[in-house]
């Protein structure tokens, strides 16, 4: 009997050896993953002038405001996602009520603010669902942009060891568009995660297929510029719904995009140009602003330009525009803008001279080109292209437009919008260097 208390001794001893190990090489696999994850995060942050670093934390929004728990519920939903594709990263899965593979919806229990794994969450979390919209098309179009899956989740989603989301926030009240918007921003300030209404969610999915041959084709082909299209960098979709908190929480469709600001330098002067001339001034409230968006007339009395250091550049943004208006009018899309970030040399207190030799796309697609000429640096793109030419802008062209005698407002028929944004393009924003060959468009 002695005998067998001490094998059973031993056993209960062995035992517990085994687990010890297999919680120390758990502890140091997630600590590992934890290290990988703040690096990739740091080094792309490094990248990223704090100048440039835009909006709040969303921690430290009051703890009733929705949006502070809008994104904890994406970043804990992109952790689970991450995670499910990885074997290894299994073990530190959380918990949730149920997961359907086909559709990539999750839904999440509620939370209060110690339960979860003998770990905590600072505020108490509601019961939600998301839903992974048309994963497989998104990930074939952050392939296209040479985004990896590993890079984008590590950048997006909830650290182990985090109790608070990390992303920043803007406010709709506090975004210069129309729309309503709000925005978080990842840790990174790369990536840029808008809120949708039910009319963009529709426009996306509808134009999903057709954008993403575009980007892949544009990635490969040899005409327009060398880094491909201008177009927004879309490269998730997420639908967040609250079942229990309807009148506190708003359900939510969530896109992520490239943000075109996230440059290594200040931005001093933005620009929001449509080629119209008509009502484009920034308002009085909008000057009184940290960092005002300026609008076409402000273009052309501050006389600004894009300059380009030789002629070849210049034309190939040039097509460029052209081929990407030319898809935006095919799928029956207006109201876009060519958004544009300056920083000025002569403004900044910073050397920039090691820069203003070169034009290049910067890390996770944030393109510039500069220019010693005027000293300064061009960071742009295209923005907000997914608003369809229906009965509401026709009429709006007809009864503002024809009618009223005034031409030049912003909205009009996809072709006569893409052929008239190029033009001002061409007409007051595109030159080349004096002194290479090339007179000034």
């Amino acid at each position: 009997q002695q005998q067998q208390q001490q094998q059973q001794q031993q056993q209960q001893k062995e035992e517990e050896e085994l687990i010890q190990k297999h919680d120390s090489t758990r502890a140091k696999q997630n600590w590992k993953r934890s290290l990988h994850r703040l690096l990739l995060t740091n080094t792309a942050t490094a990248r990223v002038s704090l100048d440039n670093k835009i909006g709040i934390p969303a921690s430290e929004l009051d703890d009733t405001n929705p949006l502070r728990r809008i994104a904890m519920s994406i970043q804990r939903s992109i952790r689970y996602y991450e995670q499910v594709q990885n074997p290894h990263q299994q073990e530190g899965l959380e918990a949730v009520s149920s997961f359907q593979l086909e559709t990539k919806t999750v839904t999440f229990p509620p939370t209060q603010v110690n339960d979860r794994n003998g770990k905590h969450y600072r505020l108490p979390q509601p019961a939600f669902q998301c839903q992974e919209c048309c994963s497989s098309e998104f990930q074939k179009i952050r392939k296209a942009f040479n985004i990896s899956d590993r890079q984008y989740h590590a950048v997006l989603n909830l650290e182990d060891v985090r109790v608070e989301t990390s992303f920043n926030v803007i406010e709709a009240k506090e975004a210069s568009g129309k729309s309503g918007s709000f925005f978080f921003l990842s840790p990174d300030q790369r990536y840029i995660l808008k809120s949708c209404t039910k009319a963009d969610v529709k426009t996306l999915i509808r134009i999903l297929p057709d954008y993403r041959r575009y980007v892949e084709e544009s990635s490969k082909s040899q005409e327009g510029a060398a880094y491909g299209t201008l177009l927004p960098r879309y490269l998730g979709l997420y639908a967040l719904t609250y079942p229990d908190h309807n009148d506190d929480i708003p359900d939510t469709t969530i896109v992520v995009m490239t943000n075109f600001f996230a440059g290594s330098h200040k931005i001093h002067y933005k620009f929001d140009l449509k080629g119209s001339t008509y009502k484009r001034t920034a308002s009085r409230q909008e000057r009184q602003k940290k960092s005002p968006v300026y609008k076409d007339i402000d273009w052309i009395d501050m006389e600004k330009k894009l300059t380009f250091p030789e002629e070849r550049l210049t034309q190939s943004i040039r097509r460029q525009l052209e081929l990407d208006t030319q898809f935006l009018s095919k799928l029956h899309l207006i109201d876009y803008s060519l958004l544009v970030g300056i920083h000025d040399h002569v403004v900044s207190s910073k050397s920039t001279h090691d820069c203003l030799d070169r034009d290049r796309e910067e890390s996770m697609g944030v393109i510039f080109s500069s220019s010693k000429a005027t000293k300064e640096i061009r960071y742009f793109g295209i923005v907000d292209i997914l608003t369809p030419y229906k009965a509401k802008k026709r009429m709006e062209t007809v009864f503002t437009g024809t009618m009223m005698g005034r031409h030049d407002i912003s909205c009009q028929p996809p072709k006569k919008y893409a052929k008239r944004f190029c033009q001002f393009m061409n007409n007051h924003v595109l030159e080349t260097e004096q002194g290479n060959g090339c007179h000034e468009k």
